[in-house]
């Protein structure tokens, strides 16, 4: 019995040998961002789906993520937050959002190519990314 729990012992220091543990270096983060939509362009009133990839490197834990877009001026149609945690690797976030509901020039928003933002701020970093939808009649 003796000799099979040492036996035991000497395979399970073995195999450990072989386990890496996960560094995190949150003296050095990076973070590398995009963004993009389900589609290129809009109609009036239809949804959009916006992904947010966060790929962190040595950065983890707390994160804000902000989506701004369709600014015709000081108004953003498209303006959300959230806080979510970020692990070293690539990060999926998801926000919905509606294209305004007149595009013929009413409250300034008219037909044609619009920024989308995406700001993310994590570990002391900040990163940005940033597409362009159309809207169109």
């Amino acid at each position: 019995m003796e000799h099979a729990i040492a036996l035991g012992a000497v395979l399970f220091v073995f195999l450990c040998s072989f386990i890496q543990p996960m560094v995190i270096n949150n003296a050095n983060p990076s973070l590398d961002v995009s963004i993009r939509t389900d589609k290129a362009s809009y109609n009036s009133s239809e949804p959009i789906t916006i992904s947010v990839s966060v790929r962190s490197m040595g950065c983890a834990g707390s994160a804000s993520l902000a989506v701004l877009g369709i600014r015709p001026s000081s108004t953003a149609y498209i303006n959300q937050s959230i806080t979510a945690m970020v692990a070293p690797g690539v990060n999926a976030f998801s926000f919905n959002a509606t294209a305004p509901r007149c595009t013929r020039g009413c409250g300034g928003v008219y037909p044609g190519p619009y920024n989308i933002t995406a700001e993310v701020n994590a570990c002391g970093v900040t990163a940005h990314a940033e597409t362009v939808i159309t809207l169109v009649v």
